[in-house]
């Protein structure tokens, strides 16, 4: 597994996967992973589009900003509803926690990649676009814009 800084990241191989990546998780950060709520919301915003994470008394509401285009696999993206949420250090994997996304969420990514596949954004723009995001809100300011939530606990 690549080496990564500390941050987070939006990976695909055969499904979904956010890659937090950090020096060092407590006890309790694993074990949040494990057994606490997890929200996700997706929102669309022209060429950018962003999957917010929020991991209840472990991880604050954190953006994952990305691309269609920029998606190498997009088809196998948009028919897995599989999401890995995967803790990482030095490249070795602390935790993970996979999550089925249901229907309505998947569909309304379907949606919104078939819509986005009739715009004409620049690529080009992206970085100035997301800037102009990141002036205006702060990741948890942007829940209420998702057009698609999810939250998933264990029972």
């Amino acid at each position: 597994m690549k080496h990564l800084n500390n941050g987070i990241y939006l990976d695909f191989k055969q499904h979904l996967m956010i890659r937090v990546v950090d020096d060092v998780f407590t006890n309790y950060e694993i074990k949040a992973l494990k057994h606490h709520t997890i929200n996700i919301h997706f929102i669309s915003k022209g060429m950018v589009k962003l999957f917010l994470i929020q991991i209840n008394d472990c991880l604050e509401t954190s953006d994952i900003p990305f691309s269609y285009q920029d998606l190498d696999h997009i088809d196998d993206f948009l028919h897995n509803n599989v999401l890995e949420i995967v803790f990482e250090t030095k490249g070795k994997v602390m935790a993970s926690r996979r999550l089925t996304l249901p229907k309505g969420f998947m569909d309304i990514l379907k949606e919104d990649y078939l819509q986005d596949q009739t715009a004409s954004y620049p690529f080009e723009e992206f970085d100035d676009v997301l800037h102009r995001i990141y002036q205006r809100y702060e990741p948890f300011e942007l829940e209420e814009d998702a057009i698609a939530t999810f939250s998933s606990s264990l029972i």
